[in-house]
């Protein structure tokens, strides 16, 4: 079993990964706005959504939401979203369909 349930569902790790970023964001953002205690109406006004987005939010519709859109909420909601990225390893970074691999440079001392 991988370490995530996108990688068990995308073949692409790309993919996976940004289902895995979109899904952990809107976890947050659900988690925020439930502790609010308010209505769907009031917490709409604070996201600068209407009611049915809140509505789609807190049900979970994740293939509604872009992680651009998830991150925007994020920070409506006054949380502090963050995009990192890692430094390559050595190995090759896998090519995009129709695309060669590219090959990473290792500096030697």
């Amino acid at each position: 079993m991988s370490k995530s349930v996108w990688n068990d569902i995308y073949t692409d790790p790309r993919k996976a990964a940004v289902m895995q970023a979109r899904s952990e964001l809107m976890m947050r953002v659900q988690d925020q706005v439930k502790s609010w205690k308010v209505t769907q109406g009031a917490a709409a006004a604070r996201l600068g959504i209407t009611q049915p987005r809140v509505n789609d939010l807190l049900s979970g519709k994740l293939s509604l939401f872009s992680l651009d859109a998830l991150y925007q909420l994020a920070d409506a909601a006054g949380l502090h979203p963050a995009i990192t990225a890692q430094a390559p390893s050595n190995e090759p970074v896998p090519a995009a369909p129709g695309r060669r691999a590219r090959r990473t440079r290792v500096a030697h001392a």
